[in-house]
This record gives C-alpha cells, sequence and structure tokens, in this order.
C-alpha cells in the first residue's frame, strides 16, 4: 500500500494506493509516522526524530483509494488471508516431511525442495515469513530484494534475510521479468 498527500488549495488531500490485497482489521490499526502540527503539514518519512507523531490508517479520510487490481470482479472470491497463509504453510509441510508427492507416488527416499515465493515489488511477505517461522528457515533473498523489504522496518522479517542461497530452502524471488 501506497499512502500519498497532494496539496490543493492550502490542504493536503491524501490519497491510498493498493494492489491485490485483502483488507484486515489488523491493518486500519497499523502506525504510520508523519512528520508536522496540522493535517495540511503531514509528511511520512521514517525518522527516530522527537518530532516524529503517530497516526493510524483509521485517522485518515482519504479523497480516493486506487485499487490495482485484476480480480475485483465479483467472479473471485478468495478466503481470508490468515486461511491462505495456513494452506500455504501446509502445503509446505507435506512437502518438507515427505509424506507428499504431487504426483501420487509413495517415495522411499524423501527429496530435497526448494520453496520459491514469488512477489513483485512488495507482496507476499507475511507467507514467506510464516513458512519460514513455522520451519525456523532463513529466507534468500537478492540484494535488491533485500534492499526493498528493508525498507519495510519489520525485525522479525529482516533477522531471517540471508544473501547465500545455499543457506535455506526458502527462497524468496522476484516475479518481474527483466
Amino acid at each position: 500500500m501506497f499512502v500519498f498527500g497532494v496539496p490543493e488549495d492550502g490542504a493536503i488531500k491524501w490519497h491510498l494506493h493498493c494492489g491485490d490485497f485483502r483488507a484486515a482489521p489488523s491493518i486500519l490499526n497499523q502506525r504510520l509516522s508523519y512528520f508536522g502540527d496540522s493535517s495540511s503539514e503531514k509528511h511520512f518519512q521514517s525518522s527516530d526524530s522527537p518530532a516524529e507523531k503517530h497516526l493510524k490508517f483509521s485517522d485518515f479520510l482519504f479523497e480516493s483509494v486506487y485499487l490495482d487490481t485484476t480480480y475485483a470482479h465479483p467472479k473471485h472470491s478468495f478466503p481470508p488471508q490468515d486461511q491462505v497463509i495456513a494452506a500455504c504453510v501446509d502445503g509446505c509441510s507435506r512437502l518438507l516431511h515427505g509424506n507428499y508427492d504431487p504426483a501420487g507416488k509413495k517415495r522411499l527416499v524423501p527429496l530435497k525442495w526448494l520453496i520459491a515465493v514469488g512477489s513483485y515489488l512488495i507482496g507476499k511477505e507475511r507467507i514467506v515469513l510464516a513458512i519460514a517461522e513455522t520451519f525456523d528457515l532463513l529466507i534468500y533473498a537478492d540484494d535488491r530484494k533485500r534492499a526493498i523489504l528493508r525498507l519495510l522496518q519489520w525485525p522479525e522479517l529482516e533477522d531471517r534475510l540471508t544473501d547465500d542461497p545455499s543457506a535455506t530452502p526458502l527462497h524468496f524471488v522476484s516475479m518481474a521479468a527483466k
């Protein structure tokens, strides 16, 4: 998600841009940092300055919300995000413990698996972190992806990042065309 303000008639009009996401009640309580004393002076900035103040998404009145999504059509119906994450973790569990074979055949020797979680610029962080925490794995990501993830300032995610692809079977990979 991306929050931005546009100066208009001496005030700032706030806009929210989001891609394919499912709103959850926890998002409304997400803390945002800003500088300034009045609503016309709020500027988001990551800093530990004493002037920094905190708001939640629910404190904002957005002029518009841009949904950049291919899934807004009513024919698409998705389960809650927590159920999707749990299903991904369960699928990985069956693969990693050797009791699941996509071809339906019993394996005598467990295979070594590589779990590749793909995303564009951002997205899928909760899934990759849930897999990493469940199986106590590091998360490999290339230099660009690690730099982007560090901008999220999410210590639980940052602490699991590695630049060594051989250190973990969990790889967070880009789906962007190069």
